[in-house]
């Protein structure tokens, strides 16, 4: 109730920029869909907000652009559709033999999984077929999604 409360009052004088820390910090499921309902609203009727949020999936589903601060620093600011993009899918392999995969089909290692750029269903069966001619053993093929979690944190590391 308190959230609620500070959001009226905040929108008392019909502000044209509203600052909102953690917005649904502390709300059931049913007001934070009110909340972010709200905000929508409010940017649809000309409302300049600025939300400051660690929850990416909350973001995500209000933001139309997006800035990510880094030891008090700007690193990057865009559109969230921009963004969006930046979260591309991979295609993720665990195989007997990451090395001998990877001379074959290309891609980076991480640890146990070999990491592909996104193919058509052609281009991973052709790839599968010269890895298993290659007697190279396929133990899991995936599509992976990077989160916009995971994207932020890549942003946060490389501007240390």
């Amino acid at each position: 109730m308190k959230q609620r409360l500070g959001i009226a009052q905040a929108l008392l004088h019909e502000p044209k920029l509203l600052i909102l820390d953690e917005p649904t910090n502390g709300l059931d499921p049913e007001g934070i869909i009110e909340m972010r309902s709200l905000i929508k609203d409010l940017a649809k009727g000309g409302t300049t907000i600025i939300v400051s949020s660690h929850l990416l999936s909350e973001i995500d589903q209000i933001a139309t652009t997006i800035g990510v601060i880094a030891k008090g620093k700007l690193i990057y600011q865009d559109d969230i559709q921009t963004m969006r993009t930046l979260a591309k899918h991979r295609l993720r392999m665990r195989v007997s033999d990451t090395q001998q995969a990877q001379q074959i089909v290309g891609g980076e290692i991480e640890g146990k999984w070999l990491y592909c750029e996104p193919r058509t269903d052609a281009e991973v069966a052709e790839a599968i077929q010269n890895l298993t001619e290659q007697h190279i053993g396929i133990y899991r093929v995936e599509e992976e999604q990077r989160s916009l979690e995971a994207i932020f944190l890549r942003m946060i590391e490389e501007a240390s």
